[in-house]
């Protein structure tokens, strides 16, 4: 998918700047799911499981910096589909408001920390902080590099606990692992285009500069993150606490950055804020309407990841379909979506979310595959459907 190039003059940008924007991006991208996700995925799949989720969402963020061939093209992109983008914020600032909320409020499975419970209060006002300041390329700098000595701090100082799995990179491929596969690679590979801060750095950034911006940010500095994570991923699926106040630093300062941009970029209204405050606390009324022990129905998970794993529906499902369906045709130059392609769409989705529920809360990975091949084949439908629909315009006219 290549997004032609714009019209609008591209932005001066230097080597220089071209880096800040890495940072700024791997900052912005170091979210609730790259700084937890993959301790789930270790325990539950083994060593493996690191590469399948990194490699695709490295490569994945890397690749939008060409596939949007300049400040043109990402800010057409934004403009035609501006109501997603801000969708896609409210979803990401309500996910990290429920994590850090989750983690204030002492969820069982997590280490029980002093100071534990101000986490979402110094993320908060690290957020509204940055939001009057605005010096954005600077601070993402300094907060990358007082994550990395966090880091440091933490692995240096023989706080990690050890993973509780056996199997290592050279110990075989679980099949459920083989079978979330292609999923994780169909959210890491379009959500990015959703994203109003990478479209924002993006339209900051010329040609070539943004490929540069976009390629030393998600494969240098955003993968130095999430080796901090695989640090602590034994603390945090163990329980063990030792020196677990200098990752919920590294949490807080992470997740105010990206909820600060996220805030700035998407331009929410008023009404839609509120919406965004309306998910926080139905997400988080649900975590508390969940048994208070391992859910045997989820596969003895407790509330809080059943609804962090619901989260992740939205990723994993929702918004790359939506790429799929109204992003990726634009860029084949077919015509507009028909009402009977909408429809397709809709009841596409509707069949798929079970088997999204199955595969991410169940654990049953089995049904994945199949419902990824059901939205490739409702995206297919309605590619033909626009194609007819526009030869017939066409024949008429």
């Amino acid at each position: 998918m290549a997004v032609p190039a714009g019209s609008a003059g591209s932005p001066r940008t230097t080597p220089l700047a071209a880096l800040g924007w890495g940072f700024y991006l791997a900052v912005s991208w170091t979210w609730v799911i790259g700084m937890v996700l993959p301790a789930f995925l270790l325990r539950d799949f083994g060593w493996w499981s690191l590469a399948v989720f990194l490699v695709p969402n490295a490569i994945g963020a890397a690749l939008m910096g060409t596939v949007l061939r300049d400040a043109g093209a990402a800010q057409r992109l934004r403009a035609r589909h501006d109501r997603a983008v801000r969708w896609f914020s409210m979803v990401t600032i309500a996910f990290h408001l429920f994590v850090l909320g989750a983690v204030g409020l002492s969820v069982p499975g997590l280490p029980d920390a002093v100071g534990q419970k101000g986490v979402l209060i110094i993320a908060t006002i690290f957020a509204l902080v940055l939001l009057a300041l605005r010096r954005w390329l600077i601070t993402a700098l300094l907060v990358w590099l007082a994550s990395l000595g966090l880091g440091l701090a933490y692995a240096l100082g023989g706080s990690s606990a050890v993973l509780d799995n056996t199997q290592v990179f050279g110990g075989g491929f679980p099949r459920d692992l083989l079978l979330l596969m292609p999923v994780v690679v169909f959210g890491f590979a379009l959500c990015p285009y959703l994203d109003a801060t990478f479209l924002r750095a993006r339209a900051s950034t010329g040609p070539t500069e943004g490929r540069l911006a976009f390629a030393f940010g998600f494969l240098v500095p955003f993968v130095i993150m999430i080796g901090f994570t695989v640090v602590y991923a034994g603390a945090m699926v163990s329980g063990h606490a030792i020196g677990w106040s200098l990752v919920l630093v590294h949490l807080a300062l992470q997740g105010g950055f990206t909820l600060a941009v996220h805030l700035r970029e998407s331009g929410l209204s008023v009404p839609e804020r509120g919406m965004t405050l309306a998910l926080v606390l139905g997400a988080l009324m649900a975590m508390w309407a969940l048994p208070a022990g391992p859910i045997e129905w989820a596969d003895g998970m407790l509330a809080w990841e059943v609804v962090y794993r619901a989260f992740l529906s939205a990723y994993g499902l929702f918004f790359p379909a939506y790429v799929l369906y109204a992003i990726v045709p634009g860029a084949l130059k077919l015509g507009p979506m028909p009402r009977a392609g909408r429809l397709v769409a809709a009841i596409t989705m509707a069949l798929v979310l079970p088997m999204y529920g199955m595969g991410f809360i169940a654990r049953r990975e089995e049904w994945l595959p199949l419902a990824l091949g059901l939205i490739l084949a409702g995206a297919f439908i309605t590619f033909t459907m626009r194609r007819r629909a526009e030869s017939g315009s066409m024949e008429h006219g």
